[in-house]
């Protein structure tokens, strides 16, 4: 059963590949990074006394056009993807293009895209500056639930990514102070 297991799995994972790069070559894009951890230095949530916020993330890849723009894409392992309406409005994407625009800060234009490798369906979107202020604002509120303890810390898989795991009063079965942040 394990060697059917690890052969589906190789399977898969040559197809998504195999997609990947079509995708690549079809759109082409030029790979600027993958598996590219980015980090903006802390600054101060507005309209705040004292708190700031250090965004951060692990990006897929980040590809370049031609002519220069900067592609950001999110892998998924799915059967689906959102539509461009319900993408524009995920706070990820508003937070990817934040990093990436910290990241590379000549790019013009920014485009945040999920892509099924397997299947090459991909959607993507270019936030306008009201989407970005949007984002903005719901890592404002984020950050302001976290601080008055308003917000519940769920564990969970993700866990194991975030950055303040291991001081994590959910993590550590404390109370939800938020004091970590």
């Amino acid at each position: 059963m394990e060697e059917a297991a690890e052969a589906e799995a190789r399977a898969w994972a040559a197809t998504a590949l195999h997609g990947y790069r079509a995708f690549l070559e079809a759109e082409r894009l030029r790979p600027v990074a993958t598996e590219a951890y980015l980090a903006t230095p802390p600054r101060p949530v507005a309209n705040t006394v004292g708190l700031s916020v250090r965004l951060s993330g692990r990006l897929d890849c980040i590809a370049q056009r031609p002519n220069g723009d900067l592609v950001v894409i999110d892998f998924k392992a799915g059967d689906a993807l959102p539509t461009a309406y319900d993408l524009s409005a995920r706070p990820s994407t508003g937070i990817y293009h934040l990093l990436a625009a910290h990241r590379f800060p000549d790019a013009v234009r920014i485009e945040i895209g999920q892509l099924l490798p397997r299947t090459g369906a991909y959607v993507s979107v270019l936030l306008t500056p009201e989407e970005l202020e949007n984002a903005r604002i719901v890592v404002r509120r984020m950050v302001g639930a976290v601080s008055v303890e308003d917000f519940l810390m769920t564990p969970g898989q993700w866990c194991a990514f975030c950055p303040l795991h291991l001081s994590c009063p959910a993590h550590l079965g404390a109370s939800n102070t938020g004091e970590h942040f």
